[in-house]
């Protein structure tokens, strides 16, 4: 199905479009958009199959966007980790202690 449109302000209509598939793909023709704009977005001259881009980092959102987001499950138990370190101190003649 074809869900046309510059922005999507809720995902009702993408999620009631997709109904039960497992993925889903947002793709945009090439011949719409010029070819300087394309190389200004980070895109080669050639068009290959294929070709996507990672959205640049701005902000929170946009982070999130390009690294996904992590969630801290409390419910599950601790796991021991170890760390190992070294320390070091000079008295007053310079020796290590």
């Amino acid at each position: 199905m074809k869900i046309s449109g510059k922005y999507f302000r809720s995902l009702n209509r993408i999620l009631a479009a997709a109904g039960s598939a497992e993925r889903v793909r947002f793709s945009v023709l090439l011949d719409d958009i010029p070819t300087e704009l394309r190389v200004t977005l980070g895109f080669d001259e050639s068009q290959n199959v294929g070709d996507y881009l990672v959205p640049s980092i701005i902000g929170k959102y946009t982070s999130f966007n390009a690294n996904g987001d992590v969630k801290v499950r409390k419910d599950l138990s601790k796991r021991p980790e170890s760390i190992m370190f070294y320390g070091a101190s000079r008295d007053w003649r310079g020796g290590v202690h």
